[in-house]
C-alpha cells in the first residue's frame, strides 16, 4: 500500500532520536493528508487492482482507517495530530519549524527555550499563547483608558461582596440558633439545610395552606405537607434527633405527636428565614418556588494515588511526591455515580527510593529481566476510579454497572453504551462501546484477582486484548472459578446413607416426578441377560480399604452437559474468515469455490461422497469423526464409588425399554436401589414426603442462560472470548452462592 502511494517504506518508523518527535509526527501527517482523497476512491481504482495482481496477494481494499494505523492509532492521529498541526499550519513561523526549514526560527527563538525534543503537550501550549495573544491585541488600547476608574469602583464592590456575605452568615447561624439545640452538629445542620432545598415543590403544597384564596379553604399553620417531611427527616436521624430540641422545647414532656409538630414548626421558620417561600413579608404571591441548583456548592474532584507510602517490599515505607508537573497535569473528564464532572486534574505519585510511579488505579515499576528492565503494571484491587479512555475516567459504581447489565440482561458492550448515553449522557460526552468494555475488563480482572487475593501484574504497555489474554492466563486457573472452590451445600452434598428412607413398588418411577406412574415390567428374559453384580452404589462392592477413612462419607453430585458457541471461522489453515455456512460448514465462501466437491481430509484431492464431507477412501474417517464416543473411564476406588445417572427430562423419555437405564440411569429411583438420591422433605404442615437429592438438571438450566451471550461471544476474539465468558460465570457462580445463603 505505501509502495502504491508513493510513500517512503521507512516513514512510519521516522522518530526521536534521529529526528524531533514533533518533526516526525508532521512528516507522517503531511503524508497522510496528501493520499486522504486517494484512499476514498481506491475503491474504483483499476491501477489497485493491478498493483496488488503484480505483487501476487489477494484482493484487499484497505480504507484511510488502515493507513493511519500503519503510522498511528486512529484515535491518537484523529484527536492529537490533525487538531493539533491544523492549528499549527496557520502560522508559518510553526510550519517552518516543523519542516525544519533551515531559513526558520531556531528553538530559542520559537517556544522560548533550547530542548532536545517537544512534545504534542508544548505545541499545545504554544498555540494557546498564540491565540491569547490576538485577544489580547484588540483589548490593550481600550483596558489601558479604563483600567483608572475600574480600580476604585472594582474595590468598592469587593468590599460590598464581602459585606454582604458576612450578613448572610450571620443570618444563617442566628436561624440555627434560635431554633435548634446547642448540641446539633454540623452534619445534621447540612441535613436540614439539603432537604428543605431539595423539596421545592412540598414547600410550594405547605405555604399555600398557609395562604387560603377561596371560600373553605382553611389556614393551616403545620400542614400535612410538612408533617410528612418531618417524619422522614426523624427517620433519617434516629438517634441525632433530640439534638433538634432547644433547652426551652422541654423534650422530655413532650408527646411523639408533640415533637413532631415542634420539628415541623422549626422547619417552616427556618425555610421563611432562607426566603424558602413563594410569598414575601407582606403575604403576597411572588411566583412559585423552583428547584435549587447545587451546582455551585459541587465539590472539587482530584483523582490521585490511594496510597500514601511506597509498598515495595525491597524499599522503605517513604512519602510519595507528586511526580506531575504543574503544567503536564492533565485534565479529564470523571463519570462518578454516574454524574459527569469535566476538568478534573489526574496526579501521579512517585517513590524517590526505588522510582516506582503510583496512579489512581494502577502501579507501575521497572522489573529487572536478565540484566534488561522490564515494565510492569500492578493491577490495584482497591482503585476506586479506573482510566477506561485516552480523557475519560469512571468510578467502580459505572463499571459494575456495566458488568451487571451484561451478567443480568446479556447486554453487549454497545447495548449498554446505547443505554447510558440515553439515560444520563450530554451533548459534550458520549459514552463509546470501547469505553465500555474498558471499564467492564478494568473492574472484572480487579474483582476476579481480588478473590485469589493477588493484585494482578502484567507487562506494560498492553492493549486491551493483550490484557484480557495474559490475564485469562493467571487468573482463569484452567476454568476453575475460585468463588465455588471448596464450596459444599445441601443442593450438591449429601450424607451418605446405606438404605433409602422411601421405597416404591415401581423401580423406573422418579421420584417427585412420577412415583404413582405405572410404567410396564421388562421381559424376564431381557432381565437376566442385562443382570449386574450390585449397583456402583452398593456398599457390598467395597472393600474397606476403599472407603474414605473420615468419620462421615458424602455423596457429591457433579452434573455434565455441554453447550457449543464462540467464534467460528474457516477451517483451512490461517484462514480467519467468516463461513459460508454458518450451520454446519466449515469453509469461508472463497474456500469453499477452491474446495468445491474434493474430500476434506488434508491432503486429499479426491471427490467426496454425496452427504459427506470424505472420498469413498476415507469413508471410514468419515464415520468415526461423525460419531459419538464415549469416553472410557478408569477402574479403581472412583469407578465403585461413582454412579453415572442421567438427569429427569432425558431419563423418562426411554426407561420403559432399557433395562440397564432403568437400573443405573435413574436419578431418584423410588425402588430404593439408591438410597443417596432419594431425600424426605417435609411440607409447611410438617407432613413428609420423597424428595430427590439433588437437581440434575442444573447444566440445562445454566445452558439455557450462557446460551443469551451467544451472539456476543461468536464476535470475539479468543482472549476475550475467554476472559468474558470465565467472568459471566465467575459473577453468577457468586451470586447463587449469595442466594443460597
Amino acid at each position: 500500500l505505501l509502495t502504491f502511494l508513493e510513500i517512503d517504506t521507512a516513514l512510519p518508523y521516522l522518530g526521536f532520536p534521529a529526528v524531533s518527535v514533533l518533526r516526525a509526527c508532521f512528516a507522517k501527517y503531511k503524508e497522510l493528508d496528501r493520499v486522504a482523497e486517494t484512499m476514498e476512491k481506491l475503491r474504483n481504482n483499476d491501477q489497485w487492482r493491478r498493483h496488488i495482481d503484480q505483487a501476487g496477494l489477494e484482493y484487499w481494499q484497505p480504507t484511510f482507517v488502515d493507513l493511519v494505523n500503519i503510522f498511528v492509532a486512529k484515535s491518537q492521529f484523529y484527536s492529537v495530530w490533525k487538531k493539533h498541526f491544523k492549528c499549527a499550519q496557520k502560522y508559518l513561523d510553526m510550519v517552518e519549524w516543523l519542516n525544519d526549514d533551515p531559513n526558520g526560527l531556531s528553538n530559542e527563538d520559537l517556544w522560548g527555550e533550547e530542548a532536545l525534543s517537544f512534545s504534542f503537550t508544548d505545541l499545545s501550549r504554544w498555540l494557546d499563547r498564540k491565540e491569547a495573544t490576538k485577544g489580547k491585541k484588540k483589548e490593550v488600547v481600550s483596558s489601558s483608558k479604563q483600567s483608572g476608574s475600574k480600580e476604585n469602583s472594582g474595590e468598592k464592590n469587593k468590599k460590598k461582596k464581602k459585606e454582604k456575605s458576612s450578613e448572610e452568615a450571620e443570618a444563617f447561624s442566628q436561624i440555627i440558633e434560635s431554633n435548634f439545640g446547642p448540641n446539633i452538629s454540623l452534619a445534621t445542620v447540612l441535613i436540614l439545610l439539603f432537604t428543605l432545598t431539595d423539596n421545592a415543590d412540598l414547600l410550594n403544597l405547605h405555604f399555600r395552606q398557609q395562604h387560603p384564596v377561596y371560600s373553605r379553604e382553611n389556614n393551616i399553620q403545620i400542614s400535612g405537607w410538612i408533617i410528612g417531611l418531618t417524619k422522614a427527616l426523624k427517620h433519617r436521624l434516629g438517634n441525632k434527633t433530640s439534638t433538634l430540641f432547644s433547652d426551652d422545647d422541654d423534650e422530655a414532656s413532650l408527646s411523639a405527636k408533640d415533637k413532631t409538630n415542634c420539628i415541623a414548626t422549626k422547619l417552616d421558620e427556618m425555610a421563611v428565614g432562607l426566603d424558602l417561600t413563594p410569598y414575601n413579608e407582606d403575604n403576597a404571591y411572588t411566583g412559585k418556588l423552583l428547584s435549587i441548583s447545587l451546582e455551585e456548592i459541587q465539590p472539587v474532584h482530584v483523582i490521585c494515588p490511594s496510597s500514601f507510602v511506597c509498598g515495595t517490599a525491597a524499599c522503605k515505607p517513604r512519602s510519595l511526591v507528586q511526580d506531575t508537573r504543574n503544567r503536564d497535569i492533565p485534565l479529564v473528564t470523571l463519570i462518578k455515580d454516574h454524574k459527569i464532572y469535566k476538568n478534573v486534574p489526574v496526579l501521579t505519585g512517585k517513590c524517590p527510593e526505588c522510582n516506582t510511579s503510583y496512579s489512581a488505579d494502577h502501579e507501575r515499576f521497572l522489573h529487572n529481566f536478565y540484566g534488561t528492565k522490564q515494565p510492569k503494571r500492578v493491577y490495584l484491587n482497591s482503585a476506586k476510579y479506573l482510566k477506561i479512555g485516552s480523557n475519560l475516567w469512571a468510578d467502580r459504581a459505572f463499571s459494575g454497572s456495566a458488568i451487571n447489565a451484561m451478567y443480568s440482561f446479556h447486554a453487549s458492550a454497545s447495548a449498554y453504551s446505547d443505554y447510558w448515553n440515553n439515560t444520563y449522557g450530554t451533548a459534550s460526552l458520549n459514552v463509546g462501546r470501547a469505553h465500555v468494555w474498558q471499564a467492564f475488563v478494568q473492574d472484572s480482572l480487579r474483582t476476579i484477582a481480588s478473590e485469589s487475593n493477588i493484585d494482578l501484574e502484567l507487562d506494560d504497555p498492553l492493549n486491551i486484548t493483550e490484557v484480557t489474554t495474559q490475564a485469562y492466563a493467571i487468573l482463569g486457573e484452567a476454568g476453575i472459578i475460585r468463588a465455588a472452590d471448596q464450596h459444599s451445600c445441601a443442593e450438591c452434598t449429601q450424607e451418605y446413607k446405606k438404605s433409602s428412607d422411601a421405597v416404591f413398588q415401581d423401580p423406573a418411577a422418579v421420584v417427585g416426578v412420577d412415583e404413582n406412574h405405572a410404567v410396564p415390567p421388562l421381559a424376564e428374559n431381557v432381565q437376566e441377560n442385562c443382570q449386574r453384580s450390585a449397583s456402583p452404589m452398593s456398599e457390598d462392592s467395597l472393600d474397606d480399604t476403599d472407603m474414605m477413612n473420615i468419620d462421615k462419607k458424602f455423596v457429591k453430585m457433579v452434573v455434565l452437559d455441554g453447550i457449543v458457541m464462540g467464534p467460528t471461522h474457516c477451517a483451512i489453515d490461517n484462514c480467519a474468515n467468516s463461513l459460508s455456512n454458518s450451520r454446519g460448514g466449515s469453509l469461508c465462501g472463497y474456500h469453499l469455490q477452491e474446495y468445491g466437491s474434493r474430500c476434506l481430509v488434508r491432503d486429499c484431492t479426491n471427490i467426496r461422497v454425496d452427504n459427506t464431507c470424505a472420498c469413498q477412501t476415507h469413508q471410514g474417517e468419515w464415520r468415526k469423526y461423525t460419531k459419538y464416543r464415549v469416553r472410557q473411564t478408569q477402574s479403581g476406588v472412583w469407578k465403585k464409588t461413582s454412579r453415572f445417572i442421567v438427569d429427569t427430562y432425558h431419563y423418562i423419555n426411554h426407561r420403559v425399554t432399557d433395562y440397564l437405564c432403568r437400573k443405573y440411569c435413574n436419578p431418584s429411583p423410588g425402588d430404593g436401589s439408591a438410597p443417596n438420591l432419594v431425600i424426605i422433605a417435609y411440607d409447611d404442615t410438617g407432613r413428609a414426603y420423597a424428595q430427590k437429592a439433588f437437581n440434575t438438571q442444573v447444566c440445562e438450566q445454566l445452558n439455557a442462560w450462557l446460551g443469551g451471550f451467544e451472539t456476543i461471544l461468536k464476535r470475539m476474539t479468543p482472549g476475550n472470548f475467554n476472559w468474558f465468558l470465565h467472568t459471566m460465570l465467575f459473577y453468577h457462580t457468586k451470586y447463587v452462592i449469595a442466594k443460597q445463603k
